[in-house]
């Protein structure tokens, strides 16, 4: 399937503005996700577990607990 190039583009900006928005709840360092509220991490090879922040942290509640999947998601086009 063939799309044209307002497409490709329209694609490519919802793909920035989906990373934008991880990236407030995430950071990526080499081969870990770090919470950067409770400084918690989570390797990729634990990428099929639900992140565990540490107790009381504000992010437990909020948003995707699988960021490595929420990541993989967001670059599926590529």
């Amino acid at each position: 399937m063939k799309f044209s190039n307002d497409e490709r583009r329209a694609g490519h900006q919802r793909m920035a503005e989906e990373l934008a928005e991880w990236g407030r709840q995430w950071r990526l360092e080499a081969d870990m996700i770090r919470c950067p509220y409770c400084h918690s991490v989570q390797f990729a090879t634990q990428a099929d577990r639900a992140f565990l922040h540490d107790p009381g942290c504000a992010a437990s509640t909020l948003g995707e607990q699988y960021p490595w999947r929420s990541l993989a998601w967001i670059l599926r086009s590529l």
